[in-house]
């Protein structure tokens, strides 16, 4: 795969203890904003964003977004977010990244990244820009990176004076997407560097499937110690509208679905998630942010040699009985000898086994995998 070269950059600061070293205009060369020896995939991508349970290599990485292998750009560039929709790297609207997004300010779908960490630093969000442009053989100064970003793109056409014949030097290509460029070391990426069209792609790993609504997307039943207080489940409304959860409930059990149950308020947002349970929070369960703090009595069970369910439902709690089919499902631990249906209102297979105590259940994809830590910071 043809990618353009990424220029090292690093940072004439002092490297703050736990959150890496910041990225901040220097003044060895005043004319770039990073510096040699920085560089940001293994500095900012590996190791703000890829700790466990977010952006790393492991089977099911939050979003299906994995910044800790090589070749991230080729997850980045042209790939369309399952979550929020738009390109994670647009070639054509760099400043529209979905990248870029994320880690500057309020993004318009889901949460700031790092998430729960505190926010990368402005030099450390120009670096990324930077690293953007140079991805994808666009010009930095064509991004509105603020204060002294025009300086930083000393090869741009107004910046070579010294070619009036029209022939450019090769440090004076142009690069912005909408140019033509005259060699081929200076053109955006070949047709081989870019991913297939968005339809030819499959979901993400960790992503729900598009255009199914409100689904379950995590659980966490089995706190160490009591249970009391600390479960949650998580849920995603996978659609481009906002939907009012007054009409759904949430019910489980071992026998059926009825053991437990909750009718559900308020309004989830397009493509974002919901925590309902709790009310406490501690490390152990991942310290959620609930949307709906209300305990989970009587307590999820917890599950054995015989499978337990936890089922949504698109009506009150008080007109599910044992006969209503749900319409969406995870059961989980040992056999389904009790019968549980699935969202067809067939016998359900079993998604995943039990997991320990300080573990959830999560979804990736169209399977199901035990989550060591929980993440009810993640959405999906």
């Amino acid at each position: 795969m043809v990618l353009s070269r990424l220029r090292a950059v690093v940072l004439a600061v002092t490297v703050m203890p736990l959150l890496g070293a910041g990225c901040t205009p220097a003044l060895e060369e005043p004319d770039r904003f990073c510096q040699p020896g920085f560089d940001v995939e293994r500095d900012l991508f590996r190791a703000r964003c890829a700790q466990s349970g977010c952006h790393g290599a492991g089977p099911s990485p939050a979003g299906g977004l994995d910044l800790a292998s090589p070749d991230v750009a080729a997850r980045l560039v042209q790939v369309p977010s399952a979550a929020c929709g738009g390109l994670r790297i647009d070639p054509e609207q760099p400043a529209a990244s979905l990248l870029l997004d994320k880690i500057s300010g309020e993004p318009a779908c889901g949460f700031r990244m790092p998430l729960g960490a505190p926010p990368l630093a402005p030099g450390e969000v120009q670096c990324v820009r930077e690293w953007v442009h140079e991805t994808i053989g666009a010009g930095v100064g064509s991004v509105d990176a603020g204060p002294g970003a025009p300086d930083a793109n000393p090869g741009a056409p107004d910046a070579n004076p010294g070619a009036p014949d029209g022939t450019p030097a090769p440090d004076a290509m142009p690069r912005a997407p909408d140019a033509t460029p005259p060699g081929p070391d200076a053109m955006p990426p070949a047709p081989d560097a870019m991913p297939p069209a968005p339809d030819a792609m499959p979901p993400a790993p960790d992503a729900a499937q598009p255009g199914t609504g409100i689904l379950i997307v995590e659980v966490y039943y089995d706190h160490p110690g009591t249970d009391t207080g600390y479960e949650w489940i998580k849920l995603y409304n996978d659609s481009a509208a906002a939907v009012d959860l007054s009409g759904y409930s949430l019910g489980y059990g071992g026998g059926d679905y009825t053991y437990g149950g909750i009718s559900l308020a308020g309004v989830l947002g397009a493509h974002q998630c919901a925590v309902i349970g709790g009310p406490l929070g501690d490390a152990d369960n991942g310290a959620p942010s609930y949307f709906s703090p209300v305990d989970l009595d009587p307590d999820v069970q917890n599950s054995g040699a015989t499978a337990d369910g936890i089922a949504l439902f698109d009506r009150p709690a008080n007109e599910v009985d044992a006969t209503t089919v749900p319409i969406d499902t995870v059961v989980y631990g040992g056999a389904n000898t009790s019968g549980l249906v699935d969202a067809g209102g067939a016998v359900s297979p079993v998604d995943v086994d039990d997991g320990p105590d300080g573990s959830s259940l999560r979804r990736a994809g169209a399977t199901w995998v035990i989550a060591t830590p929980p993440t009810p910071h993640a959405c999906p």
